[in-house]
């Protein structure tokens, strides 16, 4: 539905809405998600075998502490879905990683339903 259509109700509450919903987000943070905005582009990856990793940095200059993180090689992920993967001009990579969490969670989701599948079938 297009925003500019002020003939059908429809349209017009839809207009409606986003704006108060916009309005929240703008004054009081409220969170808020316009799917109209988006345009699903494929599959979810399966990250599932992707382990984290327990790890410290080798350039503590770049990276600004000695500290042991965890998370995930860039390379890794870069195999499986580059595009959750940023290069920089000095050549460093670093990741998305709301997306990386997001294929995580979406591989367990499916693996829970899996199992609960073949829990009903075994009953």
């Amino acid at each position: 539905t297009t925003l500019s259509n002020p003939h059908w109700e429809y349209s017009r509450n839809k207009i409606a809405c986003e704006e108060f919903l916009m309005e929240k987000y703008r004054k009081e943070g409220f969170p808020v998600t316009i799917v109209r905005l988006k345009t699903e582009s494929g599959e979810v990856p399966d990250l599932s075998a992707i382990p984290a990793r327990r790890f410290k940095w080798n350039d503590n200059k770049v990276n600004h502490d000695d500290n042991e993180h965890l998370g995930y090689f860039a390379q890794d992920v870069e195999a499986v879905a580059p595009y959750l993967v940023d290069e920089d001009a000095m050549g460093y990579k670093s990741l998305d990683y709301i997306g990386v969490l997001v294929a995580k969670i979406a591989s367990l989701e499916k693996r829970v339903a899996e199992l609960e599948n073949a829990s009903k079938t075994t009953r």
